[in-house]
């Protein structure tokens, strides 16, 4: 009984602030020595050493099936009030719990209402345990050794200034880029009609009629190379006739020249080098015309990596499919898990591609996003190389999409509980998905409420400093999920 009084008063004097003094320790940790038979170490905690005493004293006296009662000693130890019935605890079930089933309590009702009380069923905000979140005091020291805030997204308006100018370049450079693209089949056209005329000249026909075969296949690879930087409904129909028309000339002469009748085509080296004028024409139209394409459509493409997280894009999606002036693409990208160092495992890449059956999806791998030059972009990943567990491919972190695009847009891929006002810890979470490059590089970051967008607004304000609440107000719009306001009708 004096070992338990003892216990009880450390605890009463820790909760209390009084401290006891050397010579009542000494007192105390005498009698316990003496009667216990044991040595104290006076420079760990004396009331957890003492408690183990407890435990093993106890353990030798009451045997399981004397007690009515059991209790945590973690927990006991701290407020001597933790007893609960033994017979909650005679039987388990199997509990679901975050994809796993988990051995519980049969009388887990009963425990619950003892710790939480009647309404223990009713959801309720309150403040976290472990000193919430638990890694404060761990990056508190750290910042304290100047290892720097590990994961950290540090807030940058000259970032936001530099990928803008970025943008500006890489939208000059994407046309003369597909010029030269384009332009690359002019000297193998030119290369293989001066070889052509020297072959028919010299008799050496069947040479001849392969080379035809390579020239009208390099004049269907440049058609296809129009249609894929086109990426949309549409064509330049002079570029078009015009390597129609040279398909159909090379066919003719490849026919003549299996009868052997060269002498027909006296004037070859003339008619080459005319179509070759005609060819530089044709590439000229193309990229124009790819260059001028017809601004009143729009191009918006949506880079999802979870089809679990699909929901948060859907309804966009849906609006933007409806509209009959824009164009879609579904852009599922791949992901990493990281290990205990923060490394991706680029050996264990993740490609989830099981969306519905109503969603288009293309490969990642096949679509040129420099080329392409969409007007809008919809991301779903936030973090870029921000997450302690995953990371998605680099090449689509915001950073880098935002500069092949008009209008990046951000969509939480998930949406939350509405966070009412003073609900700190709620605000604490929601940094973590805030105050990522994804959400501050973006032009447009849709949330699911007014209210949501109002927290937005608020974080995001404390996070980049109180001269941006205007940019936030203006980025940040709410409705995602109630589906308030027409997203597709704002960008156009």
């Amino acid at each position: 009984m004096f070992l338990y009084k003892l216990i009880y008063k450390l605890q009463d004097d820790k909760r209390k602030g009084r401290l006891a003094g050397e010579d009542e320790l000494s007192y105390y940790i005498g009698r316990i020595e003496a009667s216990y038979q044991v040595k104290l170490d006076r420079k760990t905690p004396l009331r957890r050493q003492l408690c183990e005493i407890l435990d093993r004293t106890a353990a030798l006296k009451y045997q399981r099936e004397d007690a009515r009662t059991v209790n945590s000693l973690i927990s006991w130890k701290k407020n001597f009030i933790s007893h609960y019935p033994k017979r909650c605890f005679e039987k388990v079930v199997q509990m679901p719990f975050e994809g796993m089933e988990i051995a519980a309590p049969a009388g887990y009702e009963k425990l619950l209402a003892m710790e939480y009380g009647p309404d223990w069923m009713c959801p309720f905000h309150s403040g976290g345990g472990h000193e919430y979140p638990y890694y404060k005091k761990q990056q508190a020291y750290l910042n304290e050794k100047n290892a720097g805030a590990l994961f950290t997204y540090v807030y940058s308006g000259q970032e936001r200034e530099e990928i803008r100018m970025l943008r500006e370049e890489v939208k000059l450079n994407a046309g003369e880029r597909m010029k030269e693209e384009l332009r690359e089949f002019l000297p193998l056209f030119r290369e293989a009609h001066r070889e052509i005329a020297q072959l028919v000249k010299g008799g050496m026909l069947s040479a001849a009629r392969e080379l035809l075969s390579d020239c009208q296949n390099a004049a269907i690879q440049l058609g296809t190379k129009m249609e894929e930087m086109e990426n949309r409904p549409g064509e330049s129909r002079t570029a078009v006739m015009i390597l129609e028309e040279y398909c159909e000339w090379i066919y003719d002469l490849y026919e003549v020249l299996s009868q052997e009748k060269a002498s027909a085509f006296r004037d070859l080296e003339r008619e080459l080098a005319a179509w070759e004028e005609k060819l530089w024409q044709a590439v000229n139209s193309g990229a124009e015309y790819v260059l001028g394409r017809n601004n009143a459509r729009k191009i918006v493409v949506f880079v999802p990596y979870k089809p679990a997280y699909w929901n948060t894009m859907a309804g966009i999606w849906r609006e933007a499919v409806d509209d009959p002036d824009t164009d879609v693409w579904v852009i599922p990208v791949p992901y990493y898990h990281k290990d205990a160092h923060g490394k991706a495992k680029s050996e264990e890449m993740h490609y989830e591609t099981d969306y519905p059956d109503e969603v288009a999806v293309t490969s990642y791998e096949e679509y040129p996003f420099d080329v392409c030059q969409p007007d809008v972009i919809v991301i779903q990943c936030p973090y870029d190389e921000y997450n302690y567990g995953l990371t998605i491919h680099p090449f689509f972190y915001a950073k880098n999409l935002r500069k092949y695009t008009d209008r990046l847009v951000c969509v939480p891929p998930f949406w939350m509980d509405e966070i009412a006002p003073g609900d700190e810890k709620a605000k604490e979470n929601l940094r973590s998905l805030c105050c990522m490059p994804g959400v501050v590089l973006s032009d447009t970051v849709v949330v699911q409420s007014e209210q949501m967008r109002s927290v937005y607004v608020d974080i995001l304000t404390e996070f980049a400093g109180a001269d941006t609440r205007p940019v936030w107000e203006r980025v940040v719009v709410g409705g995602g999920k109630e589906k308030k306001r027409n997203i597709i009708t704002d960008w156009h």
